[in-house]
């Protein structure tokens, strides 16, 4: 191997240890500034290209369905070829194919859910108000709970019974596929009865303070994280996108009553004001 003063040198590979590195000891190429300028600018871009393709956070993913078609609209993320504007949006895999419909900002959409919720449910005044709500659901569903039961429990026995007679006939012998056909039919209808009967139950009231814990979770969840996604989407049942405007389906069960929504339509031009 050669040095930079043209010698060779005579050390084998075992004493490359050894080598002494001098500053300046070769001629440079270019000036150490612009060394160090490249070098900045490589960090720059490559800090930038991360940007760029790094994986973007829908907060409402798999939430948001298209009311054309009826399919769920995906995540889409693009940059424009000559600035990379950065454009996020929820996005109709059936557009301009079987539907028309338009795409959502994303960024729009995540940040007015966001605030929508701490408006309309997370905040002291309006918990209150959705666990005055959902109480009077609750006594209203409780009044009505032994006529539903009884009437629940009159079908069970008519089917029960219906089933009785379809298998004392195939018993002797009276065998036909009709009569096959209707003995699953109503051994279906045993089976989704009883699932019925078996999770009807009368309903307890809540408390205020019993669901004040999730204006404080609300404060301190991080944002951007899965554990912020999973916490608003249980207030989210659903968020319908129309060409010119969209529905978002509350959730105000508070995780006590089943399929107690609110529905509160929003132009899209709102949305981008």
């Amino acid at each position: 191997m050669k040095t930079c003063d043209g010698k060779r040198n005579n050390h084998s590979s075992k004493d490359c240890s050894r080598t002494i590195r001098i500053e300046n000891g070769c001629p440079q190429i270019i000036s150490k500034e612009l060394f160090e300028k490249v070098q900045r600018l490589r960090e720059a871009n490559r800090r930038n290209t991360g940007r760029y393709h790094s994986k973007e956070f829908y907060l409402l993913s798999g939430k948001v369905v298209c009311g054309i078609c009826g399919k769920k609209m995906q995540g889409d993320l693009r940059f424009s070829s000559r600035n990379k504007n950065r454009l996020a949006t929820y996005r109709c895999n059936t557009r301009r194919t079987i539907c028309a419909n338009k795409e959502l900002n994303k960024d729009y959409l995540d940040a007015y859910l966001v605030t929508l919720l701490g408006e309309r449910l997370l905040n002291a005044n309006a918990l209150k108000k959705a666990v005055t709500a959902v109480n009077r659901h609750i006594r209203q569903f409780n009044q009505s709970y032994e006529k539903n039961h009884d009437s629940l429990q009159r079908q069970y026995q008519v089917v029960q019974e219906n089933l009785k007679n379809i298998t004392n006939a195939i018993e002797k012998g009276v065998i036909t596929d009709s009569l096959i056909e209707r003995a699953e039919q109503l051994e279906n209808e045993r089976v989704e009865v009883e699932a019925k009967l078996d999770s009807m139950q009368l309903l307890s009231e809540i408390r205020y303070s019993d669901v004040s814990y999730m204006i404080t979770k609300w404060k301190n969840l991080e944002r951007n994280t899965e554990s912020f996604r999973s916490f608003v989407q249980q207030f989210i049942k659903e968020i319908r996108a129309f060409p010119h405007n969209f529905e978002v389906i509350l959730d105000v069960g508070l995780g006590v009553v089943d399929d107690f929504t609110e529905t509160i339509s929003v132009q899209r031009s709102d949305l981008h004001a």
